[in-house]
């Protein structure tokens, strides 16, 4: 139970300690089903999903020592690995019912609502979490991301930008605190505290995101709120300061972070050669195969397009999840073959790809634009209405 608690505590914030403790604790009473059901969120959570799967299977093969709570929490993550959002979310309400006071149940009930389309069922379900519980856990930043998100999608820009503040007011001045604010100002067109929170921001150091990112997402915002050249016109000058700080290192978030400035700014040929490079050191990476495909069918190069949508079709593994329907979505959206973009979407969903903030403010569906089947794809859902992902 000591190495469990160990494992706790690193849960958030040091994945690769909380997985050894974890695993320990597992290897000394193999009947404790705990620490592996933590483990294989944990694991799932860095894409190891043959990892996630044979902790599964270890936790099947205990079944008759398991919990009626812990039974439906095992049936929710099966149905998770396998892209089944809204059997998994059925299993998490179910062991959410007999274990009510459970914030960590309560968490996977409310993230799996607004995976589903469904931003209200996740506010409410968040609105009944005890945060006393949380309020020292690094998991308190991923609860108010998901908060905020669906506060944006819903268009409460008021409310997002309160939570990203109450969230600061908890915790020292984070990049992933500030993304919400930035996103919410933009929305609500307070251009001047934009410019401010994005100055300030600048001298944060990384935190799963950059400086950069977090400007990126003002520029997407922008665009979307009707203020292309607004957006453009910022996405330069973050351009013209990386090229005053020696121009861009040929480090993967760098060469990221360049190729959305870079999109953002609609300068497509630049865009399309520094996600050439990233593409090429990560070919198996499919965010960075469809940002070049945008990126190339943006510049005219639809030969390029056409090629990287046929080698993420063909290199769709296993565990994909409907992220291959996603990012090939994304190159026929920039191809401006929108009937085909629309039903890639519906197929990602489907597949277990989730409905988040960034799909409505993604440069890639720009062309898009006001196509109603795309608009009605990316609707919020009520809980009484069909979802999206269930196909």
């Amino acid at each position: 139970y000591r190495e469990y608690l160990a494992g706790l505590e690193a849960f958030g914030s040091d994945d690769p300690e909380a997985i050894r403790r974890f695993r320990l604790a597992a290897d000394i009473d193999p009947g404790f089903a705990a620490p592996l059901l933590l483990l294989e969120g944990v694991l799932l959570g860095r894409g190891d999903f043959a990892g996630a799967e044979s902790v599964l299977a270890l936790l099947e093969k205990h079944r008759d020592g398991l919990t009626p709570v812990e039974v439906e929490v095992l049936a929710a993550k099966q149905a998770d690995l396998a892209g089944r959002t809204a059997e998994a979310l059925r299993h998490f309400s179910l062991a959410l019912s007999r274990s009510p006071t459970d914030p960590v149940l309560r968490y996977q009930v409310a993230t799996h609502e607004l995976a589903l389309g469904r931003p209200e069922g996740m506010i409410e379900t968040y609105g009944a979490l005890d945060l006393g519980l949380l309020a020292n856990h690094p998991a308190i930043l991923w609860l108010f991301g998901f908060l905020s998100s669906s506060q944006h999608v819903l268009g409460r820009f008021e409310d997002e930008l309160e939570t990203a503040r109450r969230a600061s007011s908890l915790h020292t001045a984070r990049l992933p605190f500030v993304q919400p604010m930035v996103r919410a100002l933009a929305a609500l067109g307070r251009f001047g505290e934009l410019s401010r929170v994005l100055e300030s921001s600048r001298s944060l150091p990384p935190d799963g995101l950059s400086p950069d990112r977090v400007l990126a997402t003002a520029v997407d915002e922008l665009r979307t709120h009707g203020e292309r050249e607004r957006a453009i016109r910022l996405a330069c000058e973050a351009l013209d300061r990386r090229r005053s700080r020696g121009g861009v290192r040929d480090e993967a978030t760098d060469l990221h972070d360049e190729g959305l400035l870079l999109m953002g700014a609609a300068r497509w040929d630049e865009a399309k050669g520094v996600l050439a490079r990233l593409a090429e050191r990560f070919q198996k990476n499919v965010e960075y195969g469809s940002l070049l495909g945008a990126a190339a069918a943006r510049a005219g190069d639809h030969a390029l397009a056409r090629l990287l949508d046929t080698r993420l079709a063909r290199d769709k593994g296993r565990w994909d999840r409907g992220r291959t329907a996603w990012a090939r979505a994304r190159i026929a959206a920039s191809l401006g073959e929108a009937d085909t973009a629309v039903s890639l979407l519906a197929a990602a969903f489907a597949g277990g790809f989730p409905y988040g903030v960034a799909l409505h403010s993604d440069v890639a569906f720009e062309p898009l634009g006001s196509h109603p089947a795309f608009r009605e794809l990316l609707r919020p859902r009520s809980a009484s209405e069909a979802v999206a992902h269930e196909g």
